[in-house]
């Protein structure tokens, strides 16, 4: 009887354990179909998505092309501003100190503010959905030497098939809705890698995106041109297209005020002519192909990464009666740079970063020394070493016109005068002492002033809550806190330094 019980449960057990594989086996397959049919919903929404935005993009392109076939007129380019030529002494004056000391007095200076204009947001490419180049014989690539960085860029071979012979609105739209046609989208996001790869600000983008069409265009400037318009439009920059004659133009809008460049204002911005042509008026539209197009901005708020080059200059000076000899680097690369950098409001050098190699030497040159300082003994180091490890030349000596110096160049070139000796000054006590520091404008001069954490009497300014102490890089020999005798009566205007 026993065994019998024994044997049906057995049975029992066996049967559930039965059940309950086969439940098991019918609850993974369940699962699997139902984790295939998500994913099966899930690609096809993707699917949707992509093809709902690829639609968007066609259809906005599609209105483009409309607009750019009607909507131009005729607008008058204005000659660019000349740059503010400042009368500069043949000679910079020396300090020579009184036989009697005489403690210096808090003069307070009424400052003229030119406000900071706040940047706009980085714009984001405009680019559809598409699939790469399946065949490399569909492809073609540029090889690119930018400022010492070989790049390579890969593109579609029919980028650069895009022809036409008249230069009309009817043949530029034409040639967007080819290039539009083409699969650019590896195009524009190999640039945008490359930008963020080397930290290039949004002038040297544009340049690089001129190289680029150049190389897909050797033979024809307007269709290089015009593919500069399109990369530029797909990056997200609200660079604008015109022509006079049977020349084309960019219409580039920028940020800030430059110089000797001829513009048009189209709303209420700037549009910057490039490349400078002879023509007084142009054909252009009044809209962008986006509403979230930025305009360029020239600062240069990061170090520019090229090919990380080096090229070293030796400095000496004397300061309390000891002799330093400084060896400090910098970036040919970057001063080749500056060469095409267009002119622009002092506000530009003043903000600029310097070259990583710049940067990194002159801390360890400086930093030595400032470390073992106090606070205004250091910046008085500071200013003494721009003050005399430099020789002095105005602008219209040396280049023949008005050129503000970046910090990097007044290690290459010979020569500097009092805004480039602003410009290093001002980095060095920011960079190496992190206190604040502002431009001061003058008629025909400019100078700095140094807002301290301890208390600094001398000549100063107050300005946003601070005391900011005068310190002139140009007044050879002078200390913080003494201004030029002829301007010991001036209001200079104010150049804020983000």
């Amino acid at each position: 009887m026993r065994i019998f019980i024994f044997g049906i449960v057995l049975t029992f057990l066996f049967s559930c354990s039965s059940v309950q594989a086969q439940s098991l086996d019918e609850y993974q397959l369940k699962q699997q179909k139902e984790l295939d049919l998500y994913e099966q919903k899930h690609n096809n929404g993707t699917a949707q998505l992509e093809n709902n935005y690829a639609e968007y993009i066609s259809k906005r392109d599609r209105e483009w092309s409309d607009f750019l076939r009607k909507e131009w007129e005729n607008h008058k380019v204005v000659v660019g501003k000349v740059v503010p030529q400042k009368p500069k002494p043949d000679l910079t004056p020396t300090y020579i100190p009184p036989t009697t000391p005489i403690d210096p007095q808090c003069i307070p200076i009424k400052p003229v503010v030119i406000p900071q204009v706040a940047p706009a947001p980085k714009p984001q490419p405009i680019v559809p959905i598409c699939k790469p180049a399946e065949q490399d014989k569909n492809t073609k690539t540029a090889q690119l030497s930018f400022y010492g960085k070989q790049l390579t860029i890969t593109y579609d071979i029919n980028l650069g098939k895009c022809a036409f012979t008249t230069v009309n609105q009817e043949a530029i739209t034409s040639f967007w809705e080819n290039v539009s046609a083409v699969n650019y989208t590896p195009v524009v996001a190999r640039l945008v890698d490359i930008k963020k790869e080397m930290r290039l600000n949004d002038y040297a983008y544009f340049e690089l995106i001129q190289q680029f069409s150049k190389e897909v265009y050797p033979s024809s400037t307007n269709q290089d041109r015009l593919l500069s318009w399109f990369l530029m439009v797909r990056s997200g920059y609200g660079v604008r297209v015109a022509f006079h004659a049977d020349e084309i133009a960019l219409l580039i809008p920028i940020q800030e005020q430059m110089y000797l460049i001829s513009y048009m204002t189209l709303g209420d911005k700037q549009y910057y002519l490039f490349p400078k042509l002879a023509g007084g008026s142009y054909f252009t539209y009044d809209k962008d192909y986006s509403s979230g197009a930025q305009s360029l901005s020239l600062n240069i708020l990061n170090p520019i990464h090229f090919s990380e080059k080096k090229a070293n200059k030796e400095l000496n000076f004397k300061f309390e009666n000891k002799n330093y000899l400084l060896h400090i680097a910098y970036d040919p690369d970057l001063i080749d740079f500056y060469k095409t950098y267009p002119q622009a409001e002092i506000r530009i050098n003043f903000q600029a970063a310097s070259s990583t190699q710049a940067k990194q030497s002159l801390a360890t040159a400086l930093k030595p020394y400032t470390s073992q300082m106090d606070e205004l003994k250091a910046v008085n180091f500071l200013l003494h070493f721009v003050q005399t490890a430099f020789e002095y030349k105005t602008d219209e000596e040396q280049f023949g016109k008005e050129k503000y110096f970046f910090a990097d160049e007044l290690f290459y070139y010979p020569y500097s005068d009092c805004e480039d000796r602003s410009v290093l000054f001002s980095y060095l006590v920011r960079e190496l002492m992190g206190l604040k520091v502002i431009g001061l404008s003058y008629p025909n001069h400019i100078s700095t002033a140094v807002a301290f954490n301890s208390t600094v009497t001398g000549d100063y300014l107050r300005y946003k809550n601070k005391n900011y102490v005068v310190s002139d890089p140009t007044y050879i020999g002078a200390p913080v806190g003494l201004t030029m005798p002829q301007f010991k009566n001036s209001s200079p205007i104010v150049v804020e330094i983000e």
